[in-house]
């Protein structure tokens, strides 16, 4: 597991991201004309890491996740009022995880982050290979516990000119330290445009 540093105050600054994982690998393989993508294709690669819940730590703790960079950030507005985070979390009472979308934080009236549609599977890790075309629950704080996968399925920038916008990624709690806050979790991002394969260094 990466875990994360932990910096001298002086050193920390508002949504700067702290890695989980190495880059993506580039596929040699031309693009799938059923994807839209006009470049190689690029392997999903599945990431573990650990970040803290959005309330009950200063605000300068990552409690976000910046899923094309997999990267865990702060939740925080940027000047532009742009936001680094699409995915945020928190803990209830009893230690269940909130996946919160970015437009269920308070952000300001003036700040319209990305839309995030919340899937909840109801099977293992393993078994969630692909992304679903429907059955999504837009912009909805939802409620899940160790080792109760979502898939997420968001629009970035990376996809703006493609005729396929959407990306899917699936998290999961591996599991919680509820007095330190702590969010213990594993992810796995598709790169590609339209693209809904879950699985591991696949396409």
């Amino acid at each position: 597991m990466l875990n994360l540093r932990h910096l001298p105050l002086a050193a920390r600054r508002l949504a700067t991201p702290v890695a989980i994982g190495v880059a993506a690998a580039i596929a040699a393989a031309c693009a799938n004309n059923t994807t839209q993508n006009t470049g190689p294709l690029r392997l999903s690669v599945e990431d573990t890491g650990q970040l803290f819940a959005i309330s009950g730590v200063p605000g300068y703790y990552p409690a976000g996740i910046n899923l094309t960079s997999r990267n865990v950030v702060v939740v925080t507005v940027f000047a532009d009022g742009t936001v680094p985070f699409d995915v945020a979390f928190d803990l209830t009472p009893s230690g269940q995880v909130k996946v919160m979308p970015p437009r269920t934080v308070a952000l300001g009236p003036n700040v319209v982050p990305i839309s995030l549609n919340i899937f909840k599977p109801g099977m293992p890790w393993a078994q969630v290979t692909e992304a679903p075309l429907a059955g999504y629950t837009p912009d909805t704080i939802q409620v899940v516990g160790a080792n109760e996968p979502v898939v997420l399925e968001y629009r970035s920038l990376s996809c703006s000119f493609s005729i396929l916008s959407s990306q899917y990624a699936k998290f999961v709690v591996d599991s919680v330290n509820v007095p330190g806050r702590r969010i213990y979790f594993r992810l796995l991002v598709n790169p590609n445009c339209g693209r809904r394969s879950l699985v591991a260094n696949q396409s």
